[in-house]
């Protein structure tokens, strides 16, 4: 693997179609899980006037600033996520490394980030995005690592999570019956820091991984401006030069380089169609939330000389009314349809998936709550198993940069989800039930841990269930003995006088 670094006009910032596509519903997520909807202005809230810019008055201007003041975005989209991924992460990952691989799980990205922190943002980005990518990579060495140096972490390969949007290439070439992946494009940014003023800029880079030729993996990085220099290394695994680029594309369908459909773009419309809907229904209750004073048949004379012009009217103020007049409370109706359509949208997203939005005391049919909970469970699951199959992917790399038995390696993430959890009487069912022999023991497994109960795997539980048992067969021996000795004080157990 050879790296040059080169500041140039930049040939490789083309961008596929798929990716071009779709990337209008990957910036709509983005705003809305990022909570900067409120911040883009009339692009989700648009202006009551419909007029252009250049046409609106001074109140057009403050009336829509008002207007978008009172709306209130609650980021319902970003709450289900969160508790997409509570599901997921809810029982430990199973992950099984290598001795020289150990500091990783600890610091995979070379910054501090631990594995499973990674795994939780890919999920995240699987679950939202519906796409993203990790790669491997290694530090660029002159000498043989010791062994000392692998295990304690000092040369080790990273892992990176890359987003949907900056996966922006990619090609495939046949090898044998196999297709491999040859050519990848893949966007970064780097700091930037002026040498005098100190000044940060947050520039972009793009970094190409191919395989040239004679299938040797490459890497070249293009910069925006090269602060650096050009430099050459070539890092090898084992001594070895690499045929095949160490990344992993992962999905909500499946794990292939085609982008799948963002599985939370349809959350994020109701969710941005919510906040407008909060805009007029906060608009409408100011306006016609202010009672209004009507005065009926005052002269002019007497608003001049008694009442001074001024009408006050409350608790604490009277209105001296002359004969043949009236004064009245104009109070408007309020109007429910923003209301209802804020309510609409919400069972909406409930259906979708949010189904924190219920009221505790909300009911659901069991053919409505068996449909929503496994359409949802299906894409966590699918997203879990394949982002579980990436970083399987990964680890066997690292480990094959560190030289080591790339087979010791397992990672797996959570994948089976049952929201409506077990009840009691269930429970003792299904004991029962095991007991009589009518379930097996890894049938009584699996069906607590659907439910949520049993997170351990089955040999880790059988071993601690065994150990428990020999440890009471030991306590029940060692009081026998001792009451057979009070008995019996100065003789064996069971010895006659």
């Amino acid at each position: 693997m050879s790296e040059s670094v080169v500041a140039s006009s930049n040939p490789y910032s083309g961008v596929r179609p798929e990716v071009v596509r779709l990337s209008n519903k990957y910036i709509y997520i983005r705003d809305v899980l990022n909570d900067e909807v409120e911040n883009r202005g009339e692009i989700y809230l648009p202006c009551p006037s419909n007029l252009p810019i250049s046409k609106r008055t001074d109140e057009d201007f403050h009336r829509y600033i008002t207007y978008s003041q009172r709306a209130t975005f609650i980021n319902y989209t970003g709450r289900t996520l969160t508790g997409f991924i509570g599901q997921i992460f809810s029982r430990d990952a199973e992950v099984k490394v290598p001795k020289t691989l150990e500091a990783l799980i600890q610091d995979a990205s070379g910054d501090g980030l631990p594995l499973i922190q990674i795994a939780k943002d890919a999920c995240a980005e699987g679950l939202s995005m519906g796409r993203g990518g990790l790669l491997v990579d290694y530090p660029q060495v002159d000498t043989p690592s010791t062994q000392a140096q692998l295990e304690n972490g000092d040369r080790r390969p990273v892992i990176n999570l890359y987003l949907t949007e900056n996966i922006l290439d990619w090609d495939y070439r046949k090898r044998g019956s196999k297709m491999v992946l040859c050519y990848l494009v893949l966007k970064e940014t780097y700091n930037d820091r002026d040498p005098v003023t100190q000044v940060l800029t947050i520039r972009d880079q793009w970094r190409v991984l191919s395989l040239n030729a004679d299938d040797v993996y490459e890497i070249k990085v293009w910069r925006e401006i090269d602060s650096f220099g050009d430099r050459d290394v070539t890092p090898k695994a084992n001594g070895k030069t690499l045929n095949e680029i160490p990344f992993a594309f992962f999905g909500s369908v499946n794990n292939d380089a085609e982008p799948d459909n963002p599985p939370m773009y349809d959350l994020a419309k109701v969710n941005v169609a919510h906040y407008r809907n909060s805009a007029d229904y906060e608009e409408s209750v100011f306006v016609i939330g202010q009672p209004t004073l009507i005065a009926i048949g005052i002269k002019t004379k007497w608003w001049e000389t008694v009442l001074n012009k001024v009408l006050r009217f409350g608790s604490r103020n009277g209105i001296a009314l002359e004969s043949d007049s009236d004064a009245k409370i104009l109070q408007a109706q309020p109007n429910v349809l923003a209301k209802e359509a804020m309510d609409q949208k919400q069972e909406q997203m409930a259906a979708m998936g949010a189904e924190f939005l219920r009221e505790s005391g909300t009911e659901k049919t069991a053919t409505e709550a068996a449909i929503n909970d496994s359409a949802r469970t299906s894409a966590m699951s699918n997203v879990a198993k394949n982002v579980s199959a990436a970083f399987q992917y990964c680890l066997e790399w690292a480990a094959i940069f560190q030289g080591s038995n790339e087979k010791e390696v397992v990672f797996k993430l959570n994948s089976e989800f049952d929201l409506t959890r077990m009840t009691a009487a269930d429970r003792a069912q299904l004991i029962k039930e095991h007991q009589e022999g009518l379930v097996s023991w890894t049938e009584y497994r699996n069906a607590l841990r659907k439910a949520g109960f049993a997170t351990q795997p089955d040999e880790e539980a059988k071993a601690e269930i065994a150990e428990k048992e020999a440890a009471e067969v030991a306590r029940a021996a060692a009081e026998f003995a001792a009451t057979t000795a009070a008995a019996n004080p100065g003789n064996l157990p069971g010895e006659d006088d």
